[in-house]
């Protein structure tokens, strides 16, 4: 009777211990995909703007960091790791070429052909 409740618990706990790493490696890939989104959006907007023609602008919500460099490369900051994507116009926050955005309001807008981001007040 003990052996057999030994083995349970030892089956209970090698259960207990495999669900926690289902659970964490779900829980990464869910902020590698929001991240990954973000990065998207903020693409997609670019392109939109840009499209749209001079004068025309846009509200983003920034739910992470995002570090803008060599004007069309975006880094989405994770705490250890990063997630990259591309833009295919370039931006600047008006001053540099590089910069980071934190998280919350930052508008896209379009100053005659220029793709200018910048944190919202």
């Amino acid at each position: 009777m003990i052996t057999a409740i030994g083995i349970m618990i030892i089956i209970f706990l090698f259960m207990l211990f495999f669900a926690y790493h289902v659970d964490k490696e779900k829980r990464s890939a869910e902020r590698l995909s929001s991240a990954e989104n973000l990065c998207i959006r903020i693409a997609s907007a670019a392109s939109g703007i840009y499209l749209a023609g001079p004068g025309s602008e846009i509200n983003l919500t920034l739910d992470r960091n995002a570090t803008f460099e060599a004007g069309s490369s975006i880094f989405i900051d994770l705490g250890e790791e990063e997630v990259f994507c591309r833009t295919p116009v370039n931006f600047t926050n008006s001053t540099d070429a590089t910069f980071t955005l934190h998280d919350g309001s930052a508008s896209v807008r379009n100053e005659r052909g220029a793709l200018i981001i910048q944190q919202s007040q």
